[in-house]
């Protein structure tokens, strides 16, 4: 891909990360490239975190598949988001430019991570810990167990395959 084509990717890109993300109450801790490290429940945690986490990344994801046609990217190119969420105790301070906005410490932000390596082009997988009782706001798949690098245990997922036509979670 020619630079000039990748920049502008990469701007566009940033938009939309800057549009969704605050959009579903995320705020962004730092852009690299062409990937985004959001946290949600900061500065006040609330009991859908993980949802709104989830919905960011659909809009994120549907948003990214129509950029094909209007980066004019060449075929061989397409352009798709991994994504991987992961909810936990998080501690953070301050970050700067160098580290990002916030720099974070935890487990969650490295089972995320993983997660987010593990993850195929336009899949988000989210762990069942994350999700809980919200699973039933998306199509999921069935759930699975991943081995993580560094984690003993595995960690039980969905991947989301879109938004469910249930609004509450009585109409489960």
């Amino acid at each position: 891909m020619e630079n000039e084509l990748y920049a502008e990717l990469l701007g566009h890109l940033r938009r939309i990360y800057l549009n969704a993300i605050p959009k579903h109450g995320g705020t962004i801790v730092q852009i690299q490239g062409d990937g985004v490290l959001a946290i949600f429940g900061y500065p006040e945690a609330r009991e859908d975190t993980g949802r709104r986490a989830t919905e960011a990344a659909l809009d994120l994801h549907d948003t990214v598949r129509r950029i094909q046609a209007e980066a004019s990217l060449p075929a061989r190119s397409p352009f798709t988001l991994h994504t991987g969420i992961h909810s936990g105790l998080v501690l953070f301070e301050e970050g700067d430019l160098v580290r990002g906005r916030f720099e974070l410490f935890g487990d969650a932000t490295n089972i995320a991570s993983r997660l987010s390596d593990v993850a195929e082009a336009d899949e988000i997988l989210v762990s069942e810990e994350t999700l809980g009782p919200e699973r039933y706001f998306f199509r999921t798949s069935e759930r699975r167990s991943l081995a993580l690098k560094g984690k003993d245990n595995p960690i039980t997922v969905y991947r989301i395959l879109g938004r469910a036509t249930t609004s509450t979670r009585s109409e489960e």
